[in-house]
C-alpha cells in the first residue's frame, strides 16, 4: 500500500486540514503534501497540513490515519478539525444531516478526487480532470448523505448484515474492481458487540382496584344467593353465630 488516506467530517466548515504523522523527508511523502497543497490552491480552499507526531506508548489514537502510521504505512487524515477531540466526544443522539452541508461536502469530494489523480497520474499545472461528464454528481451524494445520516454506524449498533454495508460493497463493484471485505480487530480494552434484535412484549392488565371491586361484587352476589336459598331468618341465625359464636360451646 503506498498511501491511506482517511476521511473526517468532510461536510462541514470550509477549511481543511490534512493530519500526519510524517515530516517529508522523502519525495513521496512529499509529493503527496504538494499535490494536496496545489489543488487546494487552484480550488481556492483553505488548507494546511498539520503534523503530529505519534506517541507508541500512548494507548489512545487520536486520528484515523495513526493505525496505518503505526504499521509504517504513508497515511493521513482529511479532516475540519484542526486538532483532535477528546473519544467519543463527537457522538451523540443529534447527529443527523443537519450537521452536513452538501455544498461543502460536493467541493471537498472534488478536491479529495483532484488531489488523487495529481499524485497518481503525476499531472503537472492547472488541469482539472474531474470537469464535464467526470464531474461530482451532486444527486448520488445527496443520496449517500441521506442514507449515511439515517443509519446507525456506531459500532455496537452496526449489525453485520447491515444494508449500508452491502450498499457499500455493491457500489464500489460497480465503479471499481478487486473490492475485499475485511474485519479488523481493534487492539483497545474496550469490549463492542454487535446489534442484537429483540422482541419486547407488553402485557395490559386490570388496575388494583379492578380486582378489589370485583371481588366485593362476587362476595355480596354470593350472600344474597345465600338468604334466598335460606331465608332472612335463617340467614340472620347463621350471621349471629359465626360472628357471637356458638353458646352451646362457650357454656362447655
Amino acid at each position: 500500500m503506498e498511501f491511506a488516506l482517511c476521511l473526517d467530517t468532510i461536510g462541514r466548515d470550509e477549511k481543511l486540514f490534512l493530519h500526519v504523522s510524517k515530516l517529508p523527508k522523502d519525495e513521496t511523502i512529499q509529493g503527496v503534501y504538494d499535490s494536496f497543497h496545489q489543488t487546494a490552491k487552484r480550488l481556492n480552499i483553505p488548507f494546511e497540513v498539520v503534523h503530529k507526531k505519534i506517541n507508541i506508548s500512548d494507548p489512545d489514537v487520536y486520528w484515523e490515519h495513526e493505525q496505518f502510521s503505526r504499521k509504517k504505512i504513508l497515511a493521513a487524515t482529511l479532516s475540519h478539525e484542526p486538532s483532535p477531540t477528546p473519544l467519543f466526544s463527537r457522538s451523540h443522539i443529534f447527529d443527523n444531516r443537519g450537521q452536513a452541508s452538501l455544498a461543502t461536502l460536493e467541493r471537498n469530494a472534488q478536491f479529495l478526487a483532484e488531489c488523487l489523480a495529481k499524485h497518481i497520474y503525476g499531472l503537472e499545472g492547472d488541469l482539472n480532470v474531474f470537469t464535464g461528464s467526470l464531474s461530482i454528481s451532486r444527486n448520488f451524494l445527496e443520496s449517500w448523505l441521506g442514507v449515511l445520516t439515517s443509519s446507525p454506524r456506531v459500532t455496537p449498533f452496526f449489525a453485520k448484515k447491515t444494508p449500508v454495508l452491502s450498499s457499500f460493497e455493491s457500489v464500489l463493484r460497480e465503479y471499481t474492481s478487486n473490492v475485499i471485505n475485511q474485519t479488523f480487530t481493534v487492539e483497545t480494552d474496550m469490549t463492542f458487540y454487535d446489534g442484537n434484535v429483540s422482541t419486547m412484549s407488553l402485557f395490559r392488565i386490570k388496575p388494583f382496584m379492578f380486582d378489589v371491586t370485583l371481588s366485593l361484587a362476587i362476595a355480596l352476589y354470593l350472600s344474597l344467593l345465600y338468604v334466598v336459598l335460606k331465608g332472612p331468618s335463617e340467614s340472620w341465625s347463621q350471621l349471629k353465630k359465626a360472628i357471637l359464636g356458638d353458646k352451646k360451646l362457650k357454656k362447655r
